[in-house]
C-alpha cells in the first residue's frame, strides 16, 4: 500500500504509518515530553525539539481551511481533472491535504465541519477523501 496518486518518499521510510493506514486509521505523533501532538507525524517535536514522540491515533474530523478546483493537471494527474482538494485543520490539531469526495464547489465553504476516510485509488493505493 502506498499513500496517494504519486509519492515521493519510499514505503520503507513510513512503514508504520502505512500500517495504521492499512487499519482504516489516520495517526499522528504526540511528543512524551511536552504533549504537543503531531499532524503530519513527525521524528522530533518542532516545539521542544525532543526526539521522544509516541504514536496517538486521530479523530477523522476537522474543518475546511481552504480549497481549490485544479482543472488542469500536473503531470501524473491530468486524466484525475477536474478534482477539488482541500487543507483540513483536524480536531486535535494538524492539518491534512485530501481530496474533496463527491461534492459540488457550489456546496463548500470555508469553516464547513467535514468527516476524513480513506479511499483506494488506483488499485494498492490510498487517498485522504474528505467528505461534507
Amino acid at each position: 500500500m502506498e499513500l496517494g496518486k504519486i509519492s515521493f518518499v519510499p514505503p520503507s521510510k513510513i512503514k508504520e504509518y502505512l500500517t495504521y493506514l492499512e487499519d482504516g486509521k489516520i495517526a499522528g505523533t504526540k511528543c512524551k515530553n511536552c504533549g504537543t501532538p503531531h499532524f503530519p507525524p513527525r521524528a522530533d517535536c518542532d516545539n521542544c525539539m525532543s526526539d521522544d514522540m509516541e504514536w496517538t491515533v486521530r479523530d477523522p474530523k476537522g474543518e475546511i481551511v481552504t480549497y481549490t478546483t485544479i482543472h488542469i493537471g500536473p503531470t501524473g494527474f491530468e486524466d484525475a481533472v477536474p478534482y477539488t482538494i482541500c487543507m483540513v485543520e483536524l480536531e486535535g490539531g494538524g492539518r491534512l491535504l485530501g481530496w474533496l469526495d463527491e461534492a459540488k464547489e457550489e456546496d463548500i465553504t470555508v469553516g464547513q465541519d467535514v468527516s476524513i476516510n480513506l479511499k483506494e485509488f488506483e488499485g494498492d493505493r490510498i487517498i485522504y477523501a474528505v467528505r461534507l
